[in-house]
């Protein structure tokens, strides 16, 4: 009995990984049909991007660019990534950063960032807020820079606002929304985000590992 079974395991294991394949090679053609689409726009530092269950959602105004790193990941198995880039916009993620499912990023000035940066699911990471809130506003909202610096890690529905800077190794909790600047290798939490305690981490080059490798 033990014999019959390994023997269609095998075939089995071997027709699921041609179908996984064939799966990111069409995804691959997704990807660059949509670069020809957006031609001059979408810029690749490195390798292909790696796409599970779809490609991103991206729409770009006149003059918006985005530069992706090398081995960037996109997760889109519950949710499409949203990438959302307006005029003279700038977007640039980082070598072997994650972007997990239903995060929404918007780039109307510059959104920065950087290597091994994990982004958990149903992020929203804007330098904007979009619509305004009063009809005659004293100062009006601009679209301010954010930079989210080398291997920070931010939590499942997190949201980072217009002009903040997340530190290198830094956590923001689940559900935080942040407000001000985060200083490097600490864990903020809460809405609004404020210091929770220091991270013990010696190695600037340090980076999370785990089933995102």
């Amino acid at each position: 009995m033990g014999e019959k079974n390994s023997a269609w395991k095998v075939p089995f294991r071997h027709a699921f990984s041609l179908g996984r394949s064939a799966r990111m090679n069409y995804l691959n053609l997704l990807f660059r049909a949509a670069m020809l689409r957006n031609h001059g726009r979408i810029e690749l530092r490195g390798r292909m991007p790696v796409f599970e269950g779809g490609i991103p959602f991206m729409y770009f105004q006149s003059g918006g660019r985005m530069i992706l790193g090398d081995g960037v990941r996109f997760i889109s198995q519950c949710g499409r990534v949203m990438l959302n880039v307006g005029a003279r916009g700038r977007l640039v993620i980082g070598d072997d950063t994650l972007v997990n499912w239903g995060t929404e990023i918007g780039a109307y000035s510059e959104v920065a960032i950087g290597k091994h940066v994990l982004i958990a699911p149903q992020c929203v990471i804007a330098d904007n807020p979009f619509h305004p809130t009063e009809e005659f506003p004293k100062h009006p909202a601009k679209a301010r820079p954010i930079v989210i610096e080398d291997h920070a890690w931010i939590g499942h529905g997190a949201q980072v606002s217009p002009g903040v800077t997340i530190g290198h190794h830094s956590i923001v909790a689940r559900l935080s929304v942040v407000y001000e600047d985060v200083p490097p290798m600490c864990i903020v939490r809460g809405n609004p985000a404020v210091f929770y305690r220091d991270l013990n981490i010696k190695d600037r080059d340090w980076k999370r590992g785990g089933i995102f490798e």
